[in-house]
């Protein structure tokens, strides 16, 4: 799926968020978010997905899963690049 988001929030090192839309802006629209916060040994990394729009309870359940398995992929690979440049 290709579309241009539109940036809502940037905080640098701290969060960024930013909404996309499906077809044209309110038919079916998702808000990302991913918020970095300083833990213990490290960062902790969160993802948050709302979706908004005329067509979110038609389509909602499909793209929510996929999005939800897209997400936890990249969470993945993240994981997997930080803990390799990691010493």
């Amino acid at each position: 799926m290709v579309f241009k988001p539109t940036a809502l929030v940037v905080r640098p090192q701290h969060e960024i968020c930013w909404r996309g839309s499906v077809w044209i802006r309110g038919v079916f629209d998702g808000t990302h978010c991913i918020h970095l916060t300083a833990a213990t040994g490290g960062t902790h990394l969160e993802q948050t997905e709302s979706f908004s729009g005329l067509f979110v309870g038609r389509l909602t359940k499909d793209i929510i899963e996929e999005t939800q398995r897209d997400f936890q992929a990249m969470n993945v690979a993240v994981k997997q690049r930080v803990e390799k440049k990691t010493p």
